[in-house]
């Protein structure tokens, strides 16, 4: 087994460099040999066929093995077996590797054929070095098998194994992982597959190439985590649980995933939304659960400082809690201070502590968010020991103007600026520490070092550098880094512009000096004429300043005339810390969510006396709730009874009239009026011109209806307007038109109503469910169109009554077969009929098409033939049929290919007979 690494890659090469052998172990979509071709590691013949269906032989295998080891091939001489073949010189190298002995009788047996037992025993062999009989004892395959496999590969001992079999067990030692990676992975490793090849064979995904959320969770009321597929992002400001902001995010060790904390702890709910937002990369997740019913517990107890125990938690802790830790039954004075930022830890001062002493702590009091409060822990004997390391320094990061050096823990001293020296005996302006005494800045602002490596002299280091335990650093420290100067300029874009907020987003892809980027002189906006709209911004108004990389500047909502703008920024003014200047950058942008809003009005009388009549106003984009809103609207004769969407959309705002209102020359005024994205109405007055209600006014342009049969009891109609009466069992007449038994079925049965909006069209749609008297035949409507609809006395939502619509239905059931499976011994045939014809039958043979004999898969074109029509017919060319036995024929999904001819897909199947005399 020590060579078992070795083993994959060569079983692989074996039935991919050749172009030979298998064990079934299961029927693929695409078979495994069409997936090691895809690799690149098999090409079959000379005409490119695997030969799948083909056994083989002793001297085949013998081949094979001998290419896949790498071995060096002993001569022909060497051959002493007493038959003839023409592999002598791979028999006589597998012969002195103790991989066979021959057949017996002196015989190597070139032309026997092998079953996947002896194949597998030899690979066996061959990769583990072991030679003892793998075909003797089957169990020894467990090195390369699975147990499964295995058993396979047993229950085939004595039938000739076929190369599509020794393909599939290929595939599955190839992408078995073992050690945390596969054979596939280290073929790819080594070259001799590609990445490519193996995404196009179907064995690994396609690579990342987008950084995505891919898990989201929410661990308690105050944390949460966030998986992505790449690199997670630590800004804060990204990230919102059901509106509220994130104060903390720490990232894994491979970065890949963010456990971020809540501003506020969130309150109890039934689902929770997650939204992020970073740059252009959007994520919405509606449903997140909150589940925190355990207690906190303390989870790490450590001396992090002299004197102070670090306390953390297994979640987050309020800060409420008033928590105790007592050390020796309170002999001791311990302090506890406030939470820390991540809500996990807390950290006790403990008076007079002695080294290396025992200790009993008792920590009581943690109060998670969700109200639970810790069960109290007793640590018996907690062992505080001093920390003795000596402080090392690091170079956290350095420019042309600044070094920042990282030190291993807290610096209790000052510091003193003339023990750092830079090159030529610099020394820096300042020396300032973090806020936790970790960070040394120095600024040599004045020098501004060139680019290059350079050094950092830190003399006494010593006496500047000790922590509270006493722990110094080396007296004299010497640092080497690189400078590198930034010679690139800071690029721009647009992250949004949102008329309803007044606000253009401008961002930088690093931070820029903001004096230039945050004046207004610096930007102007052209229209599609190329001319300065004047008024584009609100100059009054500070340009909001984000990090130094994202300004957001007040517009004027109301200058955007044409469709699309252009952001011109103005070239060396605005510059990054390094003084790259960002060069005139012109960003044309889209305006068609800022443009003022466009109404089209229709005004409709009813035709009858008794109703009012309304107005209809409709926009291109979908209105706020606020829109319904009556004293928003006016007319200019007679009064408003009320205001609603038309019913289910959002585009269509109704106005109905209170009961006489004169019709003539009215004009609707409307004020405050704006659309989802913030958009404004174009103009407070529209006029209006009533007419006479007919189908003509309704919201749709035309009334159309259409009908499809479902299958055979159900016909679906969809009417373009909202229908809101005339909906019954008597309104609908299904008419069999030439079929004098069942001319017309006036008992149809309402079944189902449904209003949707299909492609912004407001559509009604109605399920009739027929009575058993009157079912369909699919056939009869595929070929001659025999059965239509007719619907009388709908209304709909404007009052408009339809006049009786007539539509041919049309055919949307999918074929499937009827009555039994056929087969007899004489004719060595099995068919199927079908409900009606299936055209167009190309490919259901190879490749969907399931046939089974006595319980095991035929081979299509090597065991039976297909003829597709009225009726399915499956002809047996196997050797011999038997009276009862069984033949299954089978379609595991819809067809891509059979078809009736109104183009529905032949519905799955399966179907199992004796076969008869």
């Amino acid at each position: 087994m020590k060579n078992f690494r070795k083993i994959l890659a060569l079983v692989l090469a074996v039935v991919m460099t050749v172009s030979t052998f298998t064990v079934a172990f299961a029927a693929e979509e695409k078979t495994s040999g069409e997936k090691l071709k895809a690799l690149g590691l098999i090409a079959g013949n000379e005409a490119g066929d695997l030969m799948e269906n083909g056994t083989i032989t002793r001297a085949e295998a013998a081949q094979i093995v001998v290419k896949v080891m790498n071995w060096d091939v002993e001569p022909a001489t060497a051959y002493t077996f007493a038959d003839a073949t023409w592999a002598k010189a791979q028999a006589a190298t597998l012969v002195k590797k103790g991989i066979t002995a021959g057949v017996g009788n002196n015989k190597f047996g070139g032309t026997v054929k092998m079953d996947a037992l002896q194949v597998y025993a030899w690979i066996y062999a061959a990769l583990t070095g072991d030679t003892a009989s793998a075909w003797a004892n089957p169990s020894l395959l467990s090195a390369i098998l699975s147990a499964d496999q295995v058993a396979a590969v047993i229950a085939t001992k004595g039938t000739p194994a076929k190369r599509s079999d020794i393909f599939t067990g290929m595939v599955t030692i190839l992408t078995t992982e073992i050690a945390g990676t596969t054979q596939l992975d280290k073929l790819i490793e080594a070259g001799v597959v590609t990445e490519e090849a193996a995404v196009a064979a179907g064995l690994k995904e396609a690579p990342v190439t987008e950084n995505v959320i891919t898990s989201v969770e929410l661990l308690n009321y105050k944390e949460a985590k966030v998986t992505f597929s790449k690199e997670a992002s630590d800004d804060k400001a990204a990230y919102k649980f059901a509106g509220v902001a994130v104060t903390n995010v720490t990232l894994s060790a491979d970065k890949k995933e963010a456990t971020v904390v809540l501003a506020t702890a969130l309150t109890a709910q039934a689902k929770v939304t997650f939204n992020y937002e970073k740059d252009t990369y959007k994520f919405e997740k509606k449903d997140l659960s909150i589940i925190d019913a355990t207690l906190p517990v303390v989870v790490d107890v450590k001396t992090t400082d002299k004197g102070k125990l670090t306390v953390t938690f297994s979640e987050a802790i309020d800060p409420a809690s008033v928590i105790s830790v007592k050390v020796d039954n309170g002999m001791l004075y311990a302090s506890v201070s406030a939470v820390s930022a991540d809500f996990r830890t807390v950290v006790a001062t403990v008076s007079s502590a002695t080294d290396g002493k025992e200790y009993k702590l008792e920590i009581s009091g943690a109060k998670d968010f969700a109200g639970y409060t810790m069960a109290p822990k007793t640590i018996e004997a907690y062992k505080y020991e001093a920390v003795k390391a000596p402080i090392t320094v690091t170079v956290k990061e350095a420019d042309s103007k600044k070094v920042v050096l990282s030190l291993s823990a807290a610096t209790v001293k000052a510091l003193n600026v003339a023990n750092f020296t830079y090159i030529l005996n610099q020394v820096p302006t300042s020396a300032t520490l973090s806020a936790d005494k970790k960070e040394v800045t120095l600024d040599f602002t004045g020098y501004n070092a060139p680019e290059g490596t350079w050094t950092l002299t830190i003399k006494k280091a010593d006496e500047m550098f000790e922590d509270s335990w006493g722990n110094k650093s080396a007296a004299d420290i010497t640092l080497s880094f690189t400078v590198v100067i930034d010679k690139t300029a800071p690029t721009v874009g647009i992250k949004e512009v949102k008329q309803a907020d007044g606000k253009l987003v401008v961002v930088y892809n690093e931070a820029v000096v903001t004096t230039g980027a945050s004046t207004y002189a610096n930007y102007e906006i052209q229209g599609a004429d190329g001319k300065v709209i004047s008024s584009a911004f609100v100059t009054g108004t500070a340009i909001t300043n984000k990090d130094a990389k994202e300004f957001t500047l007040a517009i004027n909502k109301d200058a955007f005339a044409s469709e699309n703008c252009t952001l011109v920024v103005k070239k060396d003014v605005i510059a990054d810390a390094s003084g790259n200047k960002v060069a005139e950058t012109k960003i044309t942008f889209a305006t068609k969510y800022m443009r003022l809003l466009d109404a089209t009005v229709k005004a409709v009388k009813a035709a009858d006396a008794t109703k009012t009549s309304k107005i209809y106003v409709t926009y291109t984009n979908s209105m706020l709730a606020t829109t319904t809103d009556a004293a928003k609207w006016a007319v200019s004769a007679g009064e408003i009874k009320s205001v609603s969407f038309d019913e289910g959309s959002t585009k269509v705002v109704v106005i109905t009239l209170k009961e006489d209102t004169a019709i003539a020359g009215l004009v609707v005024t409307t004020t405050a009026i704006n659309d989802v994205d913030g958009n404004s109405l174009k103009g407070a007055k529209l006029s209006v011109t009533f007419a006479a209600l007919t189908a003509s006014d309704v919201i749709a342009s035309t009334t159309t209806m259409t009908a499809a049969a479902l299958d055979a009891q159900t016909v679906e109609l969809v009417v373009t307007g909202r229908v809101t009466e005339g909906i019954a069992t008597t309104a609908f007449l299904v008419d069999f038109v030439g079929d004098t038994a069942t001319k017309t079925a006036t008992a149809a049965a309402v079944k189902n109503v449904e209003v949707k909006d299909i492609n912004d069209v407001t559509c009604t749609v109605i399920t009739i469910a027929l009575p058993e008297l009157y079912k369909v035949n699919a056939e009869a409507l595929n070929t001659s169109k025999q059965v239509r609809v007719e619907a009388t006395g709908l209304v709909l939502s404007s009052g408009v009554k339809l006049e009786a619509m007539v539509q041919t239905v049309a055919d949307k059931i999918a074929p499937t077969v009827t009555g039994d499976l056929k087969a007899t011994v004489a004719s060595k045939t099995a068919t199927v009929a079908f409900t009606e014809t299936v055209l167009d039958a190309k490919g259901l043979l190879a490749t969907e098409l399931v046939v089974k004999y006595d319980g095991k898969v035929l081979v299509a074109g090597n065991d039976y033939t297909v003829a597709v029509g009225a009726n399915l017919t499956i002809t047996l060319t196997i050797d011999k049929v038997e009276k009862d036995k069984e033949v299954t024929v089978s379609l595991v999904k819809s067809s891509n290919y059979a078809k009736d001819a109104a183009g529905n897909a032949l519905a799955a199947f399966e179907k199992t007979i004796k076969v008869v005399d």
